[in-house]
């Protein structure tokens, strides 16, 4: 029977020849090599987000016919959208706002002046309000 030889892992190789001598600098001077100990492995590109664009709508204060009570009425929605679509941003609307309101067709009315406030959200919503009337 054979005796087992004992393998060392600590920089030789099976030859007894230290595996750092194996390649002289004169050898390496063709390579291109850089050190990467300071640079990530993988460099991650920053994703462009789409801006998504920027829909004008408008909106007005109504006072006379409904009581005297001030409503807030946004109208000349994007043709896209549908009824569905009105509905959620009708429910949204009301819920941010604490207030009341209804669509009817394609207009929303919001009671009470809610101009401003309504103008705050809207832009978040990638929606500019214009306020038409006096």
């Amino acid at each position: 029977m054979s005796k087992k030889q004992k393998v060392s892992t600590k920089g030789e190789s099976i030859f007894g020849n230290p595996i750092e001598g194996m390649l002289d600098s004169k050898q390496l001077e063709g390579f291109n090599l850089k050190s990467t100990v300071n640079e990530p492995a993988i460099q991650v590109e920053s994703i462009k987000e789409k801006k998504k664009p920027v829909y004008r709508i408008r909106g007005r204060l109504l006072k006379s016919g409904k009581g005297l009570n001030p409503v807030t009425e946004l109208y000349e929605w994007p043709t896209h959208l549908l009824e569905s679509d009105l509905k959620r941003i009708l429910k949204n609307l009301k819920k941010s706002l604490c207030v009341g309101g209804t669509l009817k067709g394609k207009n929303i009315e919001l009671q009470g002046d809610q101009m401003k406030r309504a103008s705050k959200y809207l832009s978040k919503e990638h929606y500019k309000l214009v306020q038409s009337g006096g």
